[in-house]
């Protein structure tokens, strides 16, 4: 499907990002990012959580966004969702939704995703099972690469932020969970899912300020919300992608997928349209801080679902605060 844009649109629009690409010529270095909370170095680790509930300040509007952008939600002009950045992988290795997927930074130098977006998938080879699809950690990108992306609104103009700034950063070793593994069956519904985690280990810290997430104790209620940050990658829009953009979303946590299950379904309005990344951190707003409650697993199977991070919490801070590997 084609989208014509309207003049009145197109010319302010074309305006504006001349106005933009001039602003960032010659300038490699924008000034620090001011973020809601106050400026927060990259240096900060996750810190234990508080989960208090304080009304937290209402929000300005936003620009409208146009045609399925809508239900993609607003973008991170403010760079209240910095710590979320993008994780591309590449041939033999290529994973996630047509290689792209969104991630999070739990610390400089590591970042988490989930599994099924750094880890391939593979026909099961098991006697009555012809058609059905594992990813599990035994076939992994070794050599994914992470994007960093953050608005430099010195001005404090939200609707037009004078400069964009983005750095990739290779990463070095993909940790999955031991225990990760999924299920898919031949329609592409998730049969099974365990521990769809896995972090990413960068070559090199992030030295930009970000505004850091903690891991939550707590688990989402039913009913209670939620926000999802992540790119704009789509496969349920006639097959189109659109990545790149951090965009941020609110939803509402339904229930266990199923019984027993570590994957929470959530309420996605018109998913049909739009489907979204994986990967993507699942944030509980408080006025401390931001709290990690799960991965988004949005882009795989047929439902919304997120990893419910509480059950992992030990694992990721004993690997983010290990030795780096020889």
């Amino acid at each position: 499907m084609t989208h014509h844009w309207p003049s009145r649109v197109l010319v302010p629009l074309t305006l504006a990002l001349l106005a933009t690409t001039i602003s960032c010529k010659g300038r490699h270095e924008p000034s620090p990012i001011q973020v809601d909370a106050g400026t927060v170095t990259a240096e900060a680790t996750p810190t234990e959580p508080v989960d208090a509930d304080p009304a937290l300040p209402p929000e300005r509007p936003y620009p409208r966004k146009h045609y399925y952008l809508d239900l993609a939600g607003r973008e991170d002009f403010r760079n209240r969702y910095s710590a979320a950045v993008q994780v591309t992988t590449s041939e033999p290795m290529l994973a996630g939704i047509y290689g792209w997927c969104s991630s999070v930074l739990l610390a400089p130098q590591w970042v988490l995703t989930a599994g099924h977006c750094v880890c391939v998938r593979k026909p099961v080879t098991t006697p009555g099972q012809q058609g059905k699809v594992v990813i599990d950690g035994t076939s992994c990108a070794s050599h994914p690469k992470i994007t960093v992306s953050l608005w430099d609104a010195s001005q404090g103009n939200d609707f037009l932020p004078s400069c964009s700034w983005t750095q990739t950063y290779p990463g070095t070793e993909v940790r999955p969970h031991p225990d990760f593994q999924i299920l898919l069956d031949k329609e592409g519904r998730v049969e099974s899912s365990r521990a769809d985690l896995a972090l990413i280990l960068l070559e090199t810290p992030v030295e930009r300020e970000y505004t850091p997430v903690q891991l939550s104790r707590e688990e989402l209620q039913p009913g209670e919300p939620f926000v999802l940050v992540g790119g704009t990658s789509t496969d349920s829009l006639q097959g189109n992608i659109s990545g790149g953009a951090r965009r941020f979303t609110r939803y509402k946590a339904v229930g266990p997928a199923a019984p027993g299950s570590e994957r929470i379904l959530f309420e996605q309005p018109q998913r049909e349209l739009f489907k979204g990344d994986s990967g993507g951190p699942c944030l509980r707003e408080r006025a401390h801080g931001l709290l990690l409650v799960g991965i988004s697993a949005r882009g795989l199977g047929l439902e919304p679902t997120f990893t419910r991070i509480p059950p992992y919490r030990d694992w990721l801070r004993s690997t983010v605060r290990s030795p780096k590997p020889p």
